[in-house]
C-alpha cells in the first residue's frame, strides 16, 4: 500500500440470496516515522470531539527521534514548537506534526487532524421561598448549546412569583440554552390569608364552609 491507496473502503459480499455491505473502514498510509496524534490515549484519524479539554501526546517511530508541532493549523517546521510531553488544550485545534530522524538525515509529517473541543456547562437552579425547580434534563453539566427545560413547583400555601438571574418572567416553565455556566432563581411567595367574621343579627345560624381562623384564596358558601 502507498499513500495513494488512503482513504474509505467498503466490502460486498454477495452470493444468489443477497449480498450484505461492511461499515465504512479507514485506510492511513503513512511514511515511516510519521507522527501519530493521540487525544486522551487514543489515535485521531482525521478528526476527534471531547468535552471540556483533552490531552495530546505524539510519537513517532523514528528512534530519539524529535517532534515539531502547530495546533493552529499551520505548516509545521523546525521552527515550530518542539513536543517534549503530553500538553491540554481546551479550545478546537488543528494539530499538524512533524517528525525528524535523530540525524536529521529523514523526516515525515502527519495528516492534519481536528480536536474539537465542547464544552460542558453548569445550571445552578435555587429557590426563594418554599417550593422547588425541577431541570429536565436533570445533569451535573450540560454540552455546550444544550437545551435544557426548567419548571418552578411552589409546595402547599405558596404560590410562584417569578424568575431571577439568567431566566426571567412570571411563567413558571422556561428554557435555557447552556452556551455558559448559568444561574437562576424561582422565587416563591405564600398565599395571601384573609379573615371571615360571621355575625347574626336576630335568630338563626350561618352555614357554610368547615370553619377556618383563615382563607386563602379560596370561595367560602
Amino acid at each position: 500500500a502507498t499513500s495513494k491507496d488512503s482513504g474509505l473502503y467498503r466490502v460486498t459480499i454477495a452470493n444468489k440470496h443477497g449480498s450484505v455491505t461492511s461499515d465504512e473502514a479507514v485506510l492511513k498510509v503513512v511514511s515511516p516515522g510519521a507522527p501519530q496524534i493521540f487525544a486522551d490515549g487514543k489515535e485521531v484519524v482525521g478528526s476527534v470531539v471531547k468535552g471540556d479539554k483533552a490531552e495530546i501526546s505524539l510519537t513517532t517511530s523514528f528512534e530519539g527521534g524529535s517532534i515539531y508541532f502547530t495546533a493552529d493549523g499551520s505548516e509545521p517546521s523546525f521552527e515550530s514548537t518542539l513536543y517534549k510531553e503530553p500538553f491540554t488544550i481546551t479550545e478546537t485545534s488543528v494539530i499538524r506534526a512533524l517528525a525528524y530522524s535523530v540525524d536529521f538525515s529523514d523526516y515525515a509529517e502527519s495528516d492534519p487532524v481536528v480536536v474539537s473541543i465542547v464544552h460542558n456547562y453548569i445550571l445552578n437552579a435555587e429557590v426563594s421561598g418554599q417550593g422547588s425547580v425541577i431541570k429536565e434534563p436533570s445533569l451535573g453539566k450540560y454540552i455546550q448549546d444544550s437545551v435544557v427545560k426548567v419548571k418552578a413547583v411552589p409546595n402547599v400555601g405558596w404560590i410562584f412569583l417569578s424568575w431571577k438571574g439568567d431566566l426571567t418572567g412570571a411563567f413558571e416553565k422556561g428554557t435555557l440554552v447552556m452556551d455558559r455556566d448559568k444561574s437562576i432563581t424561582a422565587v416563591f411567595e405564600p398565599i395571601p390569608k384573609f379573615t371571615l367574621e360571621a355575625q347574626v343579627l336576630g335568630n338563626g345560624i350561618i352555614k357554610g364552609n368547615e370553619a377556618k381562623s383563615y382563607y386563602g384564596g379560596e370561595k367560602v358558601k
